[in-house]
């Protein structure tokens, strides 16, 4: 695996990391009187921001060969085998 890719898979999980805290931050902070609405909207934009961020890594990572499953299981392909058919063959 090449060293950037494997320094991009540890940016995405650091972004999935931080998209799981804010997420739980907004969920606490929707019914809180202690946060003033301008700063959940700010909240709220950062938490699209990151979303998006996470989508591009992934993106960037599927490209190179790298897949994920999501419970944080990263996966290098590393073959396709494809199956030559035989007009031929009855099978």
């Amino acid at each position: 695996m090449k060293k950037w890719v494997s320094e991009m898979i540890k940016q995405h999980a650091n972004t999935a990391i931080a998209v799981n805290n804010v997420a739980k931050f907004i969920e606490n902070a929707k019914n809180s009187d202690k946060v003033n609405k301008v700063s959940f909207a700010n909240i709220a934009l950062l938490f699209r921001d990151l979303k998006n961020v996470a989508k591009d890594y992934e993106t960037i990572l599927n490209n190179e060969g790298v897949h994920f499953t999501p419970d944080g299981s990263y996966y290098e392909k590393v073959a396709e085998i494809h199956e030559k058919k035989n007009p031929d063959n009855n099978d």
